[in-house]
């Protein structure tokens, strides 16, 4: 009897293990969702006209993120980015576009993502983060939402993601 006792407890032990592990892994990713606005500030373009008429721009930019949720993790975060925008020739807007972008929070905590797209929007999704962002996946989606004849421009962006 003793023996069933101990091998009962013994069992009971190992299974809260397990449940705590499943729980502690649980919390450490929570899920994510929101939207907001990106604010881009260009900061140097190259535009190349190639043999078949077409434009290839490299661009570089700078912002900062305001979310809907002032709660949200990417709320008021800074950022750097660069893309190509490929614009066919006799055309007057890109049809193809990609990039990457790093952000960092006003805690210091930091990630990059990719986006892609054309004229029309796009989408975009978490590559890597620290702090916060670590293990960070997921992404979403951005339009057009304004710009400016000095090359600013807002996206409206939305998005689900998972992290710590």
């Amino acid at each position: 009897m003793l023996r069933m006792r101990r091998q009962l407890c013994a069992g009971l032990a190992v299974a809260c293990v397990l449940a705590l592990t499943v729980v502690s892994e649980a919390q450490a990713q929570r899920r994510v969702s929101g939207g907001g606005y990106a604010l881009f500030v260009p900061h140097g373009t190259v535009s190349m006209e190639m043999p078949d008429g077409s434009t290839i721009e490299r661009s570089a930019s700078q912002g900062h993120t305001v979310a809907d949720d002032p709660n949200n993790p990417l709320q008021l975060v800074s950022f750097d980015c660069n893309g190509l925008y490929i614009t066919p020739a006799g055309g007057s807007a890109p049809t193809w576009a990609s990039g990457h972008c790093d952000g960092v929070d006003r805690d210091g905590h930091a990630y990059t993502l990719w986006w892609r797209g054309d004229a029309n929007g796009g989408e975009w999704g978490f590559i890597a983060g620290t702090g916060k962002f670590a293990d960070v996946k997921g992404g979403g989606t951005y339009t057009p939402a304004a710009a400016w004849p000095d090359g600013k421009t807002v996206t409206r962006w939305e998005g689900n993601w998972t992290m710590k």
